[in-house]
């Protein structure tokens, strides 16, 4: 308690030394203080210039001051009311299950806490305490017993694959591990065919290291079978083995996958569907996946006006010259170890000619070859008039179009000045569809396509009414170039060493792998390369579906050389020469001077790219 009558002098000193004018010097009294003892909060007040004492609590301490919960630091003096209590940890434990999304594996954690009884640590005195607790006893829980958390795992579905061992160890020390595991079902293997043929016609004959001399129009032979040969065998698929989740519910693997074994002429399914053999002697093939044995025509020396024109429902081949406008037609491969000049030949399969092509009509497919030209000019022009449609919707967006006064058949207007300004080409693309249909011969497509083209004329575009109705045509001649393609059979390729003033076709890919072409038209249903020890190009034109890579294209004297390639395509030359046209679609460019590392394609916006660096002529040096 305070000690009023000496309070009562200080103050009375106080105020005699202000009216003499002096100042009396701050005092320092003792600080308040507080204390933990016996689980207590004990606190002595400060002198009356001293402060009071502050209480914190700590870590599982519990204070209350004049009955209300403190968190922080707190003044408290001796008149307060102050409770403290210990925050004790009781015992607990739990179980986790966690079962995989695959259902093969479950995870079990085993979750111990011992209960934990705290006392209050004795501190103090002192003007500021934090008030701490610390352990006095542990207690650890019951632990579970194997019967409970197989219950448990059974309540939650877990009946399959458990490991009586790895419970046995969670209920004792706790911890996380995966306490059962299913079996994953067993994959069947898918059925397989194997040949037992080369699928190559032709192959290289060994080497004679004793002879003399070397006939090089005998450096081949043909792959051929006789009648009862073994072709291909089949081994069956074997069905999968189902497997069990944890839960105890079936997982069915994939069913395997099957495989007929299909023939054709000169070859048969053994009884038990496993086995091909050859019932006759030929050339084993395999088409669309399906067996034949083709009979084989082999013609010793040159084909000539001596022999007249050959047609052969099979595979040919010339060990000679083929000239002097004879016709070859083969429903199968034809390979020819000489040259063809002035003739015509027409493969079903691939054509590989070892020499020369001069002025000559050449088709490796049959009628798939001009098929494929078909095809990819109809996938070009149905592109053509997609970009049309869009060209449109992007004039029909644009903010300034509202000021332009058209108040009647606006689409019909835009597709005729499109079609004057930017897509130019698409009325002659339908004529040149319409004219190489009729030379194939395919008058379905041709009405079709004069159907079409008529309102793609500057005199009727004012019809179209809608964009849908220009999207409707393109849709439709892109079906029709599907269905096209889906006639074609497995693509021929022709390989060739050099030709000269010819028209050569492929439904497949055209390789000239010697001196190169001049004066010649190629028609590719994909790739084309010219890439021999030369690999020029020189006059006339390409067109491809596939990829174009040339190593010397265009004329260096200017004649002027087309190529033309799908969008989806990029066209690559080392050389690029003036005078050649790059055309794609209604887009082309024309290369003004020679160059370098050609690149071309279409983006994805439709705009045709030309990429090229300077051509740097060689320097000559001057002989001594």
């Amino acid at each position: 308690m305070l000690d009023y009558e000496y309070l009562e002098k200080l103050i009375n000193e106080v105020e005699s030394t202000k009216s003499k004018g002096l100042v009396v010097p701050p005092q320092e009294g003792c600080n308040g203080t507080a204390y933990v003892k016996n689980g207590q909060i004990l606190v002595q007040d400060p002198d009356p210039f001293g402060k009071p004492a502050s209480i914190k609590p700590g870590e599982n301490v519990v204070i209350f001051v004049n009955g209300r919960l403190i968190k922080d630091s707190v003044t408290v003096t001796e008149k307060d009311e102050i409770e403290v209590y210990t925050e004790n940890t009781p015992g607990d434990r739990s179980l986790n299950l966690s079962i995989a999304d695959s259902g093969l594996s479950a995870s079990l954690r085993v979750n111990y806490s011992p209960a934990i009884t705290y006392k209050l640590v004795e501190v103090g005195p002192d003007q500021d305490i934090t008030v701490q607790a610390e352990p006095e006893s542990t207690k650890e829980p019951e632990r579970f017993s194997i019967e409970e958390i197989l219950d448990y795992l059974r309540k939650n579905g877990v009946t399959y694959g458990i490991d009586l061992d790895v419970v046995a160890e969670l209920a004792e020390k706790g911890g996380h591990a995966i306490v059962a595991k299913g079996d994953p079902p067993t994959l069947g293997t898918d059925a397989k065919i194997e040949l037992l043929f080369p699928t190559e016609v032709f192959k290289h004959k060994p080497k004679n290291e004793s002879a003399l001399k070397v006939d090089v129009l005998d450096q081949y032979e043909i792959i051929q079978v006789k009648p009862g040969d073994l072709l291909a065998r089949k081994t069956p698929p074997t069905p999968g083995k189902p497997g069990t989740t944890v839960t105890g519910k079936p997982i069915f693997p994939p069913e395997s996958k099957d495989k007929d074994l299909r023939t054709n002429e000169g070859a048969k399914l053994s009884e038990d569907g496993l086995k091909v053999f050859a019932t006759s002697a030929g050339l084993p093939r395999l088409k669309n996946n399906i067996i034949s044995v083709l009979p084989i025509y082999e013609h010793l020396g040159d084909l000539d006006p001596r022999h007249g024109h050959l047609t052969f429902d099979g595979h040919v081949i010339i060990r000679g010259n083929v000239s002097g406008g004879v016709k070859l037609t083969a429903s199968g491969d034809v390979l020819i170890l000489g040259s063809i000049t002035e003739s015509e030949v027409i493969a079903g399969g691939n054509l590989t000619v070892k020499k020369a092509i001069i002025s000559s009509s050449v088709k490796a497919g049959g009628q798939d070859a001009p098929l494929s030209s078909i095809v990819t000019k109809l996938e070009v022009l149905s592109n053509e008039i997609g970009l049309l449609a869009k060209a449109i919707n992007q004039v029909l967006t644009n903010p300034k179009f509202t000021q332009v006064n058209l108040t009647k058949n606006v689409i019909g207007h835009l597709a005729t000045l499109l079609l004057e300004k930017k897509f130019a080409s698409i009325p002659s693309e339908f004529h040149e569809l319409i004219k190489l249909c009729k030379d194939t011969s395919r008058q379905n497509i041709c009405y079709i396509l004069e159907a079409c083209s008529t309102k793609f004329l500057r005199t009727n575009a004012m019809d179209f009414s809608s964009v849908q109705e220009i999207h409707s045509i393109e849709n439709l001649i892109r079906a029709k170039a599907k269905a096209l393609s889906e006639e074609i059979n497995a693509p021929a390729n022709l390989k060739f060493d050099y030709a000269q003033n010819s028209n050569l076709q492929a439904s497949g890919s055209i390789y000239c792998i010697g001196t190169g072409c001049y004066d010649c038209q190629l028609y590719a249903g994909r790739e084309v390369k010219v890439i021999g020890r030369e690999g020029y190009f020189r006059g006339q034109k390409i067109v491809a579906g596939g990829d174009i890579h040339v190593a010397d294209l265009g004329n260096p004297s200017g004649q002027e050389t087309i190529v033309e390639f799908s969008p989806k395509a990029v066209l690559r030359a080392d050389i690029v020469r003036n005078n050649v046209l790059i055309r794609s679609g209604r887009q082309s460019s024309k290369i003004i001077e020679d160059k370098r590392l050609l690149k071309s394609w279409v983006d994805y916006k439709g705009h045709l790219n030309v990429s090229t660096l300077k051509f740097k002529a060689p320097k000559r040096v001057r002989e001594a």
